[in-house]
């Protein structure tokens, strides 16, 4: 599934070559598309090292070690959850307060165009 979905970015990447802007909307599409891998990852590791180590503790016999594991799991991802959501509303703030530009597009680019897009 995971591999489906970066195949599929792939393609959007190379389909926005079709548009009449192609430098500028394969510009904005960058930005938004590891925006949105950053999101995604932090949750997607929390959530894999809980796996594996849920299954290594059961695997090995050891059920309360594994029932306590579980709760760590869900404590990481409640933390990974209050991180993102504090980028997102950092995000915002800097959206009101630098003339409408995003924060990651002002990190990611000088070029004017880019950033308005």
């Amino acid at each position: 599934m995971v591999c489906l979905e970066t195949w599929m970015f792939e393609m959007m990447v190379l389909l926005s070559g079709a548009l009449p802007n192609p430098e500028l909307q394969t510009s904005v599409l960058s930005i938004c598309l590891t925006t949105y891998g950053m999101f995604w990852m932090i949750p997607f590791g929390i959530s894999a090292a809980g796996s594996t180590r849920i299954s290594n503790e059961l695997g090995a016999g050891r059920q309360k070690v594994a029932y306590l594991a579980v709760k760590m799991a869900k404590v990481s991802f409640r933390l990974g959850d209050g991180v993102g959501m504090l980028a997102l509303v950092q995000n915002f703030k800097c959206q009101r307060n630098v003339e409408d530009t995003w924060m990651w597009a002002s990190k990611s680019t000088k070029e004017f165009e880019v950033k308005e897009a």
